[in-house]
């Protein structure tokens, strides 16, 4: 079995993004996270009608940007959106994003499976009030609790 490095933190915002008007996807290979705006879709679909060669199966890239004037910083983008679209379900697949009141809910009922008091009570500070961080302060708190009592304890009396 291959392992990937990921990193959690941009899983973490992915999640909790709920954009839909972007799409993201993991390449199976890297571990990278790759962004997919509604834009770039609609761009990358203008430019398949226009250069791509069916008996290549390739597209000129440096003849659709000169030709449809697409600026520099936005051509990596839509390299990238012909990526995932090419690799879907081989080399990449979509990463599920929720809003923030699905998130919440979520934290809500988690931090309701939690046995220890005090944890319990950090845990529904983290997630109230004005300027609450969320999932952030639940992780640390709950990496830093499995490091000093280890796994176990979390859901323990």
């Amino acid at each position: 079995m291959r392992q990937l490095k990921i990193d959690l933190s941009e899983l973490e915002l992915v999640f909790d993004s709920g954009s839909e008007m972007i799409s993201y996807h993991l390449d199976l290979e890297t571990g990278e996270v790759i962004s997919v705006s509604d834009e770039e879709r609609g761009s990358l679909e203008s430019i398949y009608e226009s250069y791509y060669d069916e008996q290549s199966q390739t597209i000129d890239w440096e003849n659709a940007f000169e030709k449809e004037h697409v600026p520099d910083w936005q051509r990596e983008l839509l390299q990238n959106a012909d990526r995932v679209e090419a690799g879907f379900g081989d080399h990449f697949i979509s990463i599920p994003s929720e809003g923030s009141h699905e998130g919440y809910r979520d934290m809500e009922a988690f931090v309701a499976t939690v046995h220890k008091r005090c944890l319990q009570e950090r845990l529904e500070r983290a997630i109230s009030g004005r300027g609450a961080f969320g999932i952030s302060k639940m992780y640390s708190w709950i990496t830093q609790l499995s490091e000093n009592a280890g796994p176990s304890s979390i859901g323990s009396n």
